[in-house]
Parts: structure tokens; sequence; C-alpha cells
């Protein structure tokens, strides 16, 4: 079936990215990324190949929401901010929930959940700033 097929591509794209953690990827905009320590809520986008991933050092204000192509193995940066899921429907359908944060010049980290589109030129604020993580 094809969640069988999903399940299956999801395990080797977690275990080639353990193994080749210490390498460097070319991003979009020609810089250069390292893949942290820790990545973690891998998520298909809803009409491609591509799969969205966090991924950190483990210190929450370094992580961010990368995508993966399948057909042409690139990774681009998306977000900062940790990835929930990828929308199934409504207005946002194929957007990406990622709990992302900003510092605010009076003090202090707020939080908030965004949709954030797949190319990442797109953000929309789905809750209002906290200084407390966004519930589910």
């Amino acid at each position: 079936s094809s969640s069988l097929l999903q399940l299956r591509l999801s395990l080797r794209l977690l275990a080639d990215f353990r193994s080749i953690k210490s390498l460097y990827y070319p991003l979009s905009d020609q810089s250069t990324w390292k893949l942290g320590s820790c990545i973690t809520n891998l998520a298909w986008s809803l009409d491609s190949d591509i799969i969205y991933f966090t991924n950190g050092d483990q210190v929450i204000s370094s992580y961010g929401v990368y995508a993966y192509d399948l057909n042409t193995h690139s990774i681009v940066a998306i977000a900062s901010g940790i990835l929930n899921r990828v929308i199934p429907d409504g207005e946002y359908r194929g957007y990406l929930e990622v709990t992302t944060s900003y510092y605010a010049k009076e003090g202090g980290c707020y939080w908030y959940k965004a949709a954030i589109s797949p190319d990442g030129e797109t953000k929309i604020k789905l809750s209002e700033p906290s200084l407390n993580m966004p519930e589910d």
C-alpha cells in the first residue's frame, strides 16, 4: 500500500540523514548548512515528493524547518521553528504549520503558530504571540 511505501521511504530517509549528518549541503541561497544532531517531525508534502522535517542542535532557538526533495536529493531551508504538520485541508491546504518565535525588544521570547507556504515565502499567524508555547 502507499502508506507502507511512505513509511519505508521515511525510515530510509531518516537513516540517510543520521549517516550523513556531518556533511554540508548547499541551500538555494548558495550559503551552506550543516545538519544538526536532532532531526524530527518528518512530514510528507501533499502534492509532491518532498519531505519536510525539523532540524536543530537540541537548543530550541536553533531549530528550523527544511524540505528534502526525493527526486533531486536537495535540502532547502523553509523557516525557523518547529514543524507541527502539513495542513491537510482548508484555506491553507499544503502549508506547513510551524511553531515559531521572535524576541521582543522589551524582553522575552514570544511564541506563536504560523502557516508557512511550502516555498517559505508566505507566513500567516495562526495564533497570537505569547510568552508560553502554543498548545496543540
